[in-house]
């Protein structure tokens, strides 16, 4: 695992890739994979609010979920959160598929994400991560090439410790 931090050009790092950073501190997986740093976690499902035709309202988690996967996604060079991707997470066990999905994007106050519910047990999973070469348009002559590639990363034998069927409640 590289774990050297992102570097802007100016020679700052970026405030998302100093949080993306810090995930490994509290028992994320981190890997560099292309133009991507990408960090995976885990917590319980917990609600959200969303955009719905009421306006915004709060959804519960799904009461069959057991465990969310966090895939934070920072360009590799300079540690900022890299927008409009399409990642899927599969959970693979003994070369047999538990569970997949595809990973939405979640608003955070300090860690903007891509995140999937599953319903898993705890133990030990490959977790893989499949991230889509996205294709909105890059600025810049150099820069601007990054992204052109799909990527796969594979988290060996990642622990989920930490499940619930618990729905959250919304915040105050």
């Amino acid at each position: 695992m590289q774990t050297d931090t992102a570097i802007d050009s100016y020679g700052k790092i970026d405030s998302y890739g100093k949080s993306v950073l810090e995930l490994a501190n509290t028992g994320a997986a981190l890997r560099y994979a292309g133009d991507f740093l990408v960090a995976i976690a885990h917590d319980r499902p917990t609600g959200y609010y969303e955009t719905g035709p009421a306006g915004l309202g709060w959804r519960e988690a799904a009461p069959f979920h057991t465990v969310r996967f966090d895939v934070a996604v920072a360009d590799a060079h300079d540690g900022r959160f890299v927008p409009g991707l399409t990642a899927h997470l599969r959970a693979e066990k003994d070369g047999r598929t538990l569970a997949a999905g595809q990973c939405g994007f979640r608003w955070h106050p300090r860690l903007h994400r891509y995140a999937v519910d599953l319903r898993l047990p705890p133990d030990h999973y490959d977790l893989i991560v499949h991230i889509a070469a996205p294709d909105f348009p890059r600025d810049g002559h150099d820069a601007g090439r990054r992204y052109c590639d799909p990527v796969v990363l594979r988290f060996p034998r990642f622990g989920v410790s930490r499940t619930s069927t618990v729905p959250g409640s919304p915040p105050g």
